[in-house]
Order: structure tokens, then C-alpha cells, then sequence
């Protein structure tokens, strides 16, 4: 947790966190975002 507060704490205002898991069953995303869906479909 304070991993991402730090992360929060430096991010730009309007800029964008991207974290990942290794579980390849699925993606979730919050909130839901037209630049990561493009990056999902390119990952696709």
C-alpha cells in the first residue's frame, strides 16, 4: 500500500498508473480508461 501512495504522491497531475499481474486469465481495469483499452487491444 505504501508503494502505491508514493506512486500517487509523484504522479502528474492527469498522468496515468498502469500496474500489472501475472495472472494472464484476465484484465481489469478501474476506472475505465479509452487509452488502456487501446493498449489492451494492441497487447492482444
Amino acid at each position: 500500500m505504501k508503494g502505491l501512495q508514493e506512486i500517487m504522491r509523484v504522479l502528474k497531475p492527469g498522468g496515468i498508473v498502469d500496474l500489472r499481474s501475472p495472472d494472464w486469465g484476465g484484465f481489469m481495469i478501474a476506472p475505465i480508461a479509452s487509452e488502456l483499452d487501446r493498449a489492451i487491444s494492441y497487447y492482444n
